[in-house]
């Protein structure tokens, strides 16, 4: 791209070209003509890029080029300055994302400021596009639905916290998208056959009617119950992407991870062996190489309990035979729902963390809920 005359600009427009071209993002014409005309505008940015990041750069070389192809946008952050850190502080690793959810979230702003909110519950062609991509991706990819869910959700919160008028039209909007998903049948909601990803789509759209209870321990909440011989969800076995919970697991040296499941039946049999037959528990950690695993197999299981703990029981039942129970309980919400989505650096210690909430509250979306697995396994010891 040709260097535009730059000098033709006033000062605050040369100085964000300037920063800009540190990271080699040359503004075009169109877009140095609307820093230019719109002087609040100009001022903001160059205040927003006084500790410039190649980040930064890139964000406003989207949201300059966002606002030149929609007249009402453009003019509606002209003129609200501030709001402009909507768009702004949208996902600077995800910009393929950002276009359905920058729709979304300006015209919330512009019929808000116009008393127009109400128009959208009779046309809204932004938040079909959005609901059409989150289904495809939900169809596709769970952690990608997860990822494009949390910027959703993070995003429309911060214009219905500044906005509360907005919630209602937001939630409206997400309702519409939940009740599709339920009417096409793109979730299992029957314990004995479920998947992880159907958990995950529960969590996520807070479909799906269970028992409100707080038998994991963690708080009342909606809690699905698993259990059985093997409490491994039907149908998991043929699915390459899924994992057993009883199997999960084994390093490439062929070990078992420390307290996964298998750790903790080699550490029961020791147990046994030296006549300790008091319960006992281990949590297994999700830690950097769990985070890499979950996004580049997809891992179901490992994105949807992370971290957990399994309390193991013994009893004897005499010959030698041990009946061991094992037990699971688990909490999803957005706090681990994001964890280790945010960036690809494979460190879910660094990740932002998005406070767990209850179902049904703020926005509809991630609301939190609670899974319990327990199952049997009878074992001989010589």
């Amino acid at each position: 791209m040709a260097n535009p005359n730059i000098y033709n600009y006033n000062g605050n427009v040369r100085i964000i070209f300037r920063l800009l071209y540190n990271f080699n993002i040359v503004l075009n014409d169109e877009q140095l003509n609307l820093l230019q005309d719109n002087v609040d505008l100009n001022t903001y940015i160059r205040n927003y890029l006084s500790n410039n990041t190649v980040e930064k750069s890139k964000m406003v070389e989207w949201v300059t080029n966002y606002l030149n192809f929609n007249e009402s946008y453009k003019n509606y952050y002209c003129n609200n300055v501030y709001d402009l850190a909507f768009l702004l502080e949208l996902d600077s690793q995800n910009i393929d994302y950002n276009k359905n959810t920058a729709d979304v979230m300006s015209d919330l702003l512009v019929n808000n400021e116009n008393n127009t909110l109400h128009n959208l519950d009779t046309s809204w062609p932004n938040w079909n596009n959005t609901k059409s991509s989150m289904k495809e991706r939900f169809k596709n990819s769970i952690p990608i639905a997860v990822k494009y869910g949390k910027i959703l959700f993070t995003n429309l919160k911060k214009v219905t916290d500044k906005y509360p008028a907005t919630l209602i039209y937001a939630n409206k909007g997400i309702d519409k998208m939940r009740n599709e998903i339920h009417n096409e049948g793109l979730i299992n909601y029957d314990i004995h056959t479920m998947k992880w990803k159907d958990i995950v789509g529960c969590w996520l759209f807070e479909l799906g009617n269970f028992s409100i209870n707080n038998s994991t321990g963690l708080g009342n909440m909606p809690t699905l119950g698993f259990a059985g011989f093997d409490y491994t969800i039907s149908g998991i076995p043929n699915d390459s992407n899924m994992r057993h919970l009883t199997t999960h697991k084994v390093n490439t040296n062929g070990t078992p991870s420390p307290n996964s499941i298998m750790d903790l039946r080699k550490q029961a049999i020791t147990r046994i062996k030296e006549g300790k037959l008091n319960p006992f528990n281990g949590e297994w950690i999700f830690g950097t190489d769990a985070t890499i695993n979950t996004i580049t197999k997809l891992d179901g299981m490992q994105f949807c309990l992370g971290s957990y703990q399994t309390d193991v029981y013994i009893t004897s039942l005499g010959n030698n035979k041990y009946e061991l129970t094992y037990i699971v309980k688990n909490k999803t919400g957005w706090t681990s729902g994001s964890r280790g989505l945010n960036d690809y650096n494979g460190n879910p210690t660094d990740d932002s963390i998005i406070p767990d909430k209850p179902r049904g509250t703020g926005l509809h979306l991630g609301g939190t809920i609670g899974e319990t697995f327990g199952w049997k396994e009878i074992i001989i010891i010589p």
